[in-house]
């Protein structure tokens, strides 16, 4: 699954990123990670990947700037570096997704769709996310992707936080800073994101959803 960790770290834009350590998550099939933009340290995006018996890979990640992706990796060969091209994409009955996918290499696709708070519900409540382009049409069984979606917000409210903490005090600072000024700071960037459907994570849901995390950053 580490191969499929390493792939999700290019689904957010076309240039690389850098995992942050000890962010690996997963459920069922589903593994993800946090990323940051390469070089930079600053937050990008959590990602969550699973294989399907067709041989393609389903990418999925939340990203910084209030965006959903989603990729498909190809087992084989099949699109044209750099090509734009338009996609479809339908979750059972409900309105499709339009837009322009990016071919980031000759076995990556990737959509960014910008309608955060649909994307998400559609794919955590949908059965079936077809992908329909010039080059076929693909379905994917979305069983499990529910908590494997939760955990991939959960993973990117989670270090909105961390950012907008760290930026909102110094060090020396830090400590003394009422936990309800914090929570309006978090609030406020969180719903930058135009999400509402998220959770705070309490100091035993981060270890048990990131049980590699530093105990400084709890």
């Amino acid at each position: 699954m580490k191969i499929l960790i390493l792939a999700a770290s290019v689904i957010a834009s076309s240039a690389c990123a850098d995992q942050i350590p000890n962010s690996d998550f997963g459920y069922g099939n589903w593994s993800g990670a946090a990323y940051t933009i390469n070089g930079s340290g600053e937050f990008s995006h959590c990602a969550i990947s699973a294989p399907f018996n067709s041989g393609n890979t389903l990418f999925f990640s939340v990203n910084a700037d209030a965006t959903v992706s989603v990729a498909v990796g190809a087992p084989v060969d099949t699109f044209v570096p750099n090509e734009t091209f338009p996609v479809a994409l339908y979750v059972d009955r409900a309105t499709p997704f339009y837009g322009d996918a990016f071919a980031n290499d000759s076995k990556l696709a990737i959509l960014k769709i910008s309608d955060f708070d649909r994307a998400l519900e559609s794919f955590r409540r949908g059965r079936t996310l077809t992908i329909q382009s010039k080059y076929g049409s693909i379905p994917f069984d979305l069983t499990g992707t529910s908590r494997a979606l939760s955990a991939t917000f959960n993973c990117s409210s989670f270090y909105v936080r961390q950012k907008t903490t760290s930026a909102s005090a110094s060090p020396s600072t830090k400590e003394k800073l009422d936990p309800a000024i914090l929570m309006q700071i978090t609030t406020g960037q969180i719903a930058s994101l135009g999400a509402t459907d998220f959770q705070y994570l309490t100091s035993a849901e981060v270890i048990q959803q990131f049980p590699k995390i530093a105990p400084d950053i709890q």
